[in-house]
């Protein structure tokens, strides 16, 4: 008594297509918890979303015009690009000239990383969940049969199944019951 059929699943609802930051704001506030992973079913190799990339919307790797680098925040931006602590170090150290130029460069590059980090998050992470979904979760091109099945699956539904790992608000890892993510699945 009181047990549900094996077919009925613990949902947590989320419906109308909307933004994948909308999603995670509406997680967090329904369940009072951070969420820090987002992902389809029963694959968490594969993630939507991360808290720690958002984190990276807030990095900035600066070069001014005589070669000065500012980072900020250091310790994270250093430990994704570790070359760019010895570059920013070196250019303190060495006169104008080849040398130099190759310190800069290697600042540039890193800037131009982090760039497209930003860029390809917020695209994602301000564009719909479904469109989210497909992008971390459909074969490439090259994978015509799994493609085709995942299409197939897709276009069969009316929702997406997620998992969310969350940390609730005494800070303790959690995870929430499958969010069953209504849309439009026809259109993705």
């Amino acid at each position: 008594e009181g047990q549900k059929p094996p077919d009925e699943f613990d949902w947590v609802l989320a419906s109308g297509e909307m933004s994948l930051k909308q999603l995670i704001e509406h997680l967090e506030r329904k369940h009072d918890a951070k969420v820090h992973r987002l992902f389809p079913a029963g694959d968490d190799k594969l993630c939507l979303y991360d808290h720690t990339q958002k984190d990276k919307l807030e990095w900035s790797i600066d070069i001014g015009e005589c070669g000065k680098v500012v980072v900020e925040p250091e310790g994270p931006v250093y430990s994704a690009w570790p070359q760019l602590r010895m570059a920013v170090q070196m250019l303190g150290k060495v006169p104008e000239g080849p040398a130099r130029n190759n310190f800069i460069n290697q600042a540039r590059a890193a800037a131009k990383s982090l760039q497209a980090v930003k860029d390809s998050f917020s695209m994602r992470f301000n564009g719909p969940v479904s469109s989210a979904y497909v992008g971390v979760a459909r074969p490439p091109d090259s994978d015509v049969e799994k493609r085709q099945y995942f299409d197939a699956v897709l276009r069969s539904r009316q929702y997406i199944a997620l998992q969310a790992h969350v940390v609730n608000s005494k800070g303790e890892d959690a995870e929430l019951p499958l969010i069953r993510y209504n849309c439009d699945t026809k259109t993705c």
